[in-house]
């Protein structure tokens, strides 16, 4: 079921997609350890499934493409 945005109630089957997305990403080598940047990136994932895209391989890959290009390490400070 699609998250309703307008409710802005997560329910335990949408924490488990964003908890998944977001662990795969973090783990990642090249993902920057700063606690700071890594709470940015979460709140990324957040904003993205709020905004509709809540199919776990959809929102994977459009969060990856956030994480390569701003949190990698040498990425945006």
């Amino acid at each position: 079921m699609p998250f309703p945005a307008t409710s802005g109630i997560l329910l335990p089957s949408d924490f488990a997609t964003i908890h998944r997305v977001f662990s795969s990403i973090v783990a990642e080598p090249w993902f920057t350890p700063s606690d700071e940047r890594r709470n940015q990136f979460a709140a990324e994932v957040v904003d993205a499934y709020r905004q509709g895209i809540v199919e776990f391989n959809t929102l994977s890959d459009h969060c990856w493409t956030i994480a390569w290009n701003y949190y990698g390490n040498g990425g945006v400070e």
